[in-house]
Order: C-alpha cells, then structure tokens, then sequence
C-alpha cells in the first residue's frame, strides 16, 4: 500500500485522519482524531501489517494522567478502508475503559 491519507469527516465536527505508508507487509503513519475525554489525539502506529486487502494496526499515545491505546482491523476497497478499532482509555484515576468502534476512511 503505498502512502495514503485517510479522512472521515463528522457531523459533529469531529474528524479523523490518518496518514499511513506501507513498506512490504509492514505499515507506520498517524492516526489523529478527537476523543471526548482526551481531547484531539495523535496515535502513531506502533505495529501495522498489511496482507492482500487486509490491514491490522495498533498504537498507543501516552498523557500526563494515563494513555490511549488503539486496535484497528479492516480492509482496503478502492479508496475505502472500512473495519473495527477498539480504543482503550486506561486513566490513573478512573482505570481502564474500552470502546470499540466502526472506523470508515476515504482516501484524499
């Protein structure tokens, strides 16, 4: 997969964007995005695989009072990677909290 942008614009004015660059079957990039309790986040993409269609990547970003840690599997169709992430929000003070997500980009 050679270097994309995704984009997902949101009625709420919530946007998520990830900008991905495969070399082989591994993936690197970002994922950006607004998190109700975290504010905007930024997620590089610690361990990406892509094999045929289909793409498997994680990450986590750390604050001051815990960290988020995403879990994304999808597929690419045309200009579409469409699948599911888990999301998991481990604060100091709350514990752990995961949610998972539908998580559908168009390339720019």
């Amino acid at each position: 997969m050679p270097a994309w942008s995704w984009r997902k614009p949101s009625p709420r004015r919530r946007r998520t964007a990830s900008s991905s660059d495969a070399d082989g079957d591994a993936i690197t990039g970002t994922l950006a995005f607004s998190h109700p309790q975290g504010g905007r986040v930024q997620v590089s993409i610690s361990s990406g695989v892509v094999s045929g269609d289909s793409v498997t990547f994680s990450g986590q970003t750390n604050f001051p009072m815990g960290a988020i840690e995403l879990t994304f599997h999808g597929k690419v169709k045309d200009t579409n990677l469409n699948g599911t992430a888990d999301m998991t929000l481990r604060a100091l003070l709350l514990g752990a909290e995961t949610n998972p997500a539908s998580l559908n980009l168009t390339r720019q």
